[in-house]
């Protein structure tokens, strides 16, 4: 159908609804185009995962050529260029790799190698235009939209000791952490008495001296992406 009967400067309503039709659809098509694929580490067996979006229907291809091998013959790594922020699927990081502006590759030049970790100490510089392309990445799996945006928070393990404590207690964390971590205390009153962040990598045992506070519960809660613990913690 052709839309090129004009009544008084604007296009009739048939034609307008099919108008209507076709971008509603062509909108539809480019969302539901693009394609999560979760990206492991073949050095550190978990901590340095992430997720990448495209809708490039050749590199799609690729990658799922990649898919059907065993994961000890995927030999090619993600290579393309960084942007701040995780646009909610990208979760445990503070960057993102923009969606059709990578590639997965055979070789890469030394220069942009690197773990996602190190992206995470500084995502000011890595996300100014550079291009990262760690080596040891490989295709792990493709995810849904909803496994990503919807994850919600899961406990933290950690072991906290002594506890009850006379002053000086430790934390310890069991699971392996890749983003900035806080670590806040509340009272019962949920008045925050204590705070710190740091980078979690940097920090696999912490040491925590409350022996100026008064006797008494005390909550302890720790956020490191979306890892979260919260503990009772007795001060004698």
């Amino acid at each position: 159908m052709k839309c090129d009967s004009w009544k008084k400067g604007s296009i009739d309503s048939m034609c307008k609804a099919s108008l209507l039709f076709f971008i509603v659809i062509s909108l539809n098509t480019q969302v539901y185009s693009q394609r999560y694929f979760e990206f492991g580490n073949r050095v550190y067996q978990s901590g340095e995962n992430f997720v990448a979006v495209t809708s490039d229907s050749a590199e799609i291809l690729v990658i799922e050529a990649q898919l059907t091998l065993p994961e000890s013959l995927r030999d090619r790594h993600i290579h393309g260029i960084l942007a701040h922020g995780n646009p909610g699927y990208n979760l445990t990081w503070h960057w993102h790799f923009i969606p059709n502006q990578w590639r997965v590759v055979e070789t890469s030049v030394e220069v942009c190698d690197g773990l996602p970790s190190w992206i995470e100490r500084d995502t000011a510089l890595w996300t100014d235009g550079w291009i990262f392309c760690p080596w040891s990445s490989y295709l792990l799996r493709e995810v849904s939209p909803n496994s990503v945006m919807e994850r919600g928070e899961i406990q933290l393990s950690s072991l906290i000791y002594p506890n009850p404590t006379q002053g000086t207690f430790s934390v310890d964390f069991l699971d392996p952490l890749n983003s900035q971590t806080s670590i806040t205390i509340y009272n019962i009153l949920g008045q925050m008495i204590y705070s710190k962040s740091f980078f979690a990598p940097y920090h696999e045992q912490m040491q925590i001296d409350i022996s100026k506070l008064p006797s008494g519960v005390y909550y302890l809660h720790v956020k490191s992406g979306y890892k979260i613990l919260t503990q009772k913690l007795l001060k004698q």
